[in-house]
């Protein structure tokens, strides 16, 4: 095989892939129900394998924050970059509020104890 230059990967991408429309819903579905579950903020890439002799699919790996951001799969959805880096910073935007808004307390009765029983032996 000298002399011969491999194919490149993007000239073999499909996009949308080549699923009946019931499939690609339910693979959205559960795209979205591993993002949630386990716990993913931002964006993420969940890939799957597609078995098309049984019609089933599986989870098979997410990716947060993929090198690229797979921009040529967001302009394939009708999201152009720019509008994707601008959502994606409104969400950060968002998500930095809600966490200045949570106040952390911790209550406990160790130190007004001190003097009192085993430990007021210390001394």
């Amino acid at each position: 095989m000298a002399g011969r230059k491999p194919a490149k990967a993007e000239n073999k991408l499909v996009i949308p892939a080549r699923l009946d429309e019931a499939t690609t819903l339910a693979i959205q579905n559960s795209a979205k129900q591993v993002y949630k579950a386990l716990g993913c903020s931002g964006i993420a890439r969940v890939d799957y394998l597609y078995n098309k002799q049984t019609k089933q699919f599986f989870a098979n790996e997410v990716n947060p924050l993929p090198g690229t951001l797979y921009h040529h799969l967001w302009k394939a959805s009708g999201l152009e970059l720019d509008e994707l880096l601008k959502e994606l910073i409104k969400l950060a935007e968002e998500k930095f509020e809600q966490k200045q808004q949570i106040n952390f307390t911790f209550e406990s009765s160790v130190l007004t104890n001190l003097g009192k029983g085993k430990l007021g032996e210390i001394r």
